[in-house]
């Protein structure tokens, strides 16, 4: 069974250290401000990036590493999807092993993982997937969602 537990405070501040990375990054990208990162502010951004990363379009570091990339985007992503739907970070383990950071509601019937997530989008050509980045940071903010019983992680992005 999947096990989901609270973050520890070194993780918290990994991720609070990716975030500001990725404020830092994207500072002055497509007219973007740092100052303002404000939900519809970041995910506009983060859909131009993730088009150029995907269109071949050197960004320069962190965005020329899908890896380094996503965690960074992935952090700020969850971040401010946190802060605009009361979804708290968390660390999911699978049965088959595999973990990481997610964000999930209080009750647990969803859960997505923001690194994963934009690793996903980075990684596929523009052909090959669509740009999800705000699809579903509106669906999480404006509840949106399939139908999940509480505690079912059902998995979304």
């Amino acid at each position: 069974m999947p096990a989901l537990r609270p973050l520890t405070a070194d993780e918290e501040a990994e991720l609070s250290e990716l975030t500001q990375e990725a404020l830092d990054c994207l500072d002055g990208v497509a007219g973007f401000s740092a100052e303002a990162a404000e939900l519809d502010a970041v995910l506009a951004v983060m859909a131009h990036v993730v088009d150029e990363v995907r269109g071949g379009r050197a960004l320069g570091p962190p965005f020329d590493e899908a890896d380094d990339a996503a965690y960074a985007l992935g952090s700020l992503w969850g971040a401010r999807v946190s802060a605009a739907s009361g979804w708290a970070w968390g660390w999911l383990t699978l049965d088959d092993g595999f973990e990481g950071y997610v964000l999930v509601p209080e009750d647990g019937g969803y859960a997505v993982w923001p690194h994963h997530f934009l690793y996903g989008l980075l990684s596929e050509s523009e052909s090959e997937t669509e740009n999800t980045v705000k699809v579903l940071a509106d669906c999480i903010v404006s509840s949106e969602l399939p139908p999940a019983e509480a505690g079912a992680l059902l998995l979304l992005g």
